[in-house]
């Protein structure tokens, strides 16, 4: 049981691995561009999501407008989906993409916060396979 208003993020890596697929598209009406196109005229075409997705939550975090979170050595690591692991174990995953949802469990069920009630411009995350080594030596 969560408190009213507790807030938790939802992540959507995109992988480039995925051919193009019936997946609807997350942000309809969303022109994806790329900053640094190759072609100045590369952008002028648009084109919308393609590739497959998966979604990965934080734990709660319980937090009051103005209040800073920042819990010491960050957040408990969060594991990726099993079908995620299984289809990448000893290949490369390449994300081409990261979108973040921060959401509030309500009475009503659970809702997306608009940006203007949850600032946070420190988005980060970390992948790392099995075999990575994070010793300091």
């Amino acid at each position: 049981p969560n408190p009213p208003g507790a807030m938790f993020i939802s992540c959507l890596p995109t992988l480039a691995y995925a051919p193009p697929s019936t997946l609807q598209q997350l942000n309809k009406g969303v022109r994806y561009a790329v900053a640094n196109p190759a072609a100045p005229k590369f952008n002028e075409t648009g084109y919308g999501f393609r590739g497959k997705y998966f979604e990965v939550d934080s734990p709660k975090i319980v937090s009051q407008y103005s209040q800073v979170v920042w819990p010491g050595g960050g957040l408990p690591a969060v594991p990726l989906p099993k079908s995620i692991v299984d289809a990448f174990d000893g290949r490369a995953m390449f994300v081409t993409g990261w979108e973040v949802d921060v959401r509030r469990d309500t009475a009503e069920g659970t809702v997306s916060v608009p940006c203007y009630e949850s600032y946070n411009h420190h988005y980060v995350a970390y992948l790392r396979g099995k075999g990575a080594d994070l010793e300091v030596r």
